[in-house]
C-alpha cells in the first residue's frame, strides 16, 4: 500500500503535476500560504514561482541577496516529488538482489548497522544508484512540458533549461538557426550522460 502511494506521483505526467503545484505554490489560494497564514506565519507566506521573501537588514549584508528567490527550488521540490517513487523502487529492487547470507556473515562478524550499510549494502548498491542517476538527469533534460505549464516559454534566469530556451527561440523568436543549434546541443548533453552508462553496461554484459 505504502509503495503504491510512494510510486503514484511517477505515474503522472509532467502536465498534471506542473498544475498541481501551481495550485499548491498559488499566493493567495495555495495550500502553502493557507497552511503558513494559518499557523501565525505570515511572514513566511511567499510567491514561490515569481517572487521571493525580503531578507530585509540581511539583505544589506555583502554576498546576501535582498530578496531571497524561491523559484528554483520550488521546481526542484515539486520534480523531487514526482520521481522519489522511481528512485524508491530502484533502491528496493537493489535492495532485494543482496543475499541474506551476507547480512548474516556481518552480523557474525560483529559489524555495527554503519559498517554493515558501509561496507555491504552501499557497494552493491552503486549499479542502482548509476542506474537512477542516468535516467534522472535525462528527464531533467526534458522537463519542457512542467516548466512549460508552470512558467510560459520564459521560466526566468533561475529556472531556465534548454528545452524552453530552444522552444523560445525557435517558435516565439522565429530565430530557427539558433534554436537548431541548442536541439543539437541538448542532444550531445543527453548523449554525454547516457553512452558512458551504456558503453560500461555493455562491457559488463548486461546489455
Amino acid at each position: 500500500w505504502f509503495r503504491t502511494i510512494y510510486l503514484l506521483p511517477f505515474s503522472l505526467s509532467f502536465v498534471v503535476t506542473a498544475v498541481f503545484w501551481r495550485w499548491m505554490y498559488n499566493f493567495d489560494s495555495g495550500v502553502i500560504n493557507v497552511v503558513l497564514r494559518g499557523l501565525g506565519l505570515d511572514f513566511l507566506a511567499s510567491k514561490w514561482l515569481s517572487g521571493g521573501v525580503d531578507l530585509g537588514v540581511l539583505g544589506s549584508l555583502p554576498l546576501v541577496p535582498e530578496v531571497l528567490q524561491f523559484k528554483l527550488f520550488a521546481v526542484i521540490f515539486a520534480l523531487l516529488w514526482q520521481f522519489s517513487g522511481y528512485a524508491m523502487v530502484v533502491y528496493l529492487a537493489g535492495l532485494r538482489a543482496i543475499p541474506n547470507d551476507q547480512y548474516e556473515a556481518a552480523r557474525v562478524d560483529g559489524a555495527s548497522t554503519i559498517r554493515m550499510y558501509w561496507r555491504v549494502i552501499l557497494p552493491q548498491l552503486r549499479a542502482s544508484t548509476v542506474s537512477a542517476a542516468v535516467v534522472l538527469m535525462v528527464f531533467a533534460l526534458k522537463a519542457f512540458d512542467f516548466l512549460y505549464v508552470m512558467f510560459g516559454n520564459n521560466p526566468g534566469p533561475t529556472a531556465d533549461i534548454l528545452s524552453t530556451m530552444m522552444y523560445r527561440q525557435a517558435f516565439a523568436a522565429n530565430e530557427w538557426a539558433y534554436g537548431s543549434a541548442i536541439a543539437v546541443v541538448l542532444f550531445l548533453v543527453a548523449l554525454a550522460v547516457v553512452a558512458p552508462y551504456l558503453y560500461g553496461e555493455y562491457r559488463r554484459g548486461e546489455l
